[in-house]
């Protein structure tokens, strides 16, 4: 009769939780990055026992995040085979762009119509943080920095802070992850997003939102929203 080995324990690290209130809501946000700046690229499947090594935690927190993060429809869970990232489609992508739209349309314009000075005077910070930030990592001028992802993503959260809903403002803070792992194909694999002035686009939604030209800056929006569908579009994600 022969002895099974035992698998030796699992080499746990110590992770920093950082600002986050508790543990789970590091390890989602940790995820969530993965999957925004492709880390975990879309349709691959999730290693438990890779994430357990790197939070320091049980199988049973993890699985906890990953299904907070299925809930936000950034992962999938099948049955009895574990956790995969959410695929992506041209399907998806376009239905991602018009809800997407209508949902910033309208924080906009309730922002416009409700925002005080306060809120202008935090548009105008987070777009001069924006323009500061440098866009790629120094080392591979084809990923976008995460500081950038983040100052990015703060500038669209203070572009709708003075709406009055805040219904509006969680959904669109779910849509813009979800845009989030599109346009970092954009900028990872064509060419054809250099020729756009990114920052002169946030430039023009700031102008439109002070000027409290809702019409202007609905229209700014969908543009700057439906390029960079048109680009992965036109450059083959249908065929995904």
């Amino acid at each position: 009769m022969s002895i099974q080995p035992i698998d030796p324990p699992l080499e746990i690290a110590r992770f920093d939780r950082g600002e986050h209130p508790s543990l789970r809501a590091a390890i989602i946000d940790a995820i969530r990055d993965d999957l925004l700046t492709g880390l975990l690229p879309p349709g691959q499947r999730i290693g438990l026992k890779d994430l357990r090594r790197r939070f320091g935690t049980g199988l049973s927190a993890i699985r906890e995040a990953l299904c907070q993060l299925v809930a936000e429809g950034m992962v999938i869970a099948e049955d009895q085979r574990g956790f995969r990232a959410a695929p992506i489609s041209a399907r998806d992508l376009i239905d991602l762009t018009r809800v997407r739209v209508e949902v910033e349309c309208f924080a906009i314009r309730d922002a416009i119509e409700h925002g005080d000075t306060e809120w202008e005077a935090l548009l105008v910070a987070e777009f001069h943080r924006l323009s500061q930030t440098p866009s790629r990592v120094a080392a591979d001028t084809r990923r976008i920095s995460p500081a950038y992802n983040e100052q990015h993503r703060r500038f669209h959260d203070a572009l709708i802070a003075g709406a009055e809903s805040e219904w509006f403002k969680r959904f669109h803070t779910t849509l813009h992850h979800h845009s989030e792992r599109y346009r970092e194909l954009v900028v990872s694999y064509y060419s054809e997003v250099h020729v756009r002035d990114i920052l002169g686009e946030h430039r023009a939604l700031m102008d439109a939102a002070l000027a409290r030209d809702a019409d202007t800056a609905c229209e700014l929006i969908t543009e700057h929203i439906n390029q960079t569908a048109t680009i992965l579009l036109r450059n083959g994600i249908a065929q995904i």
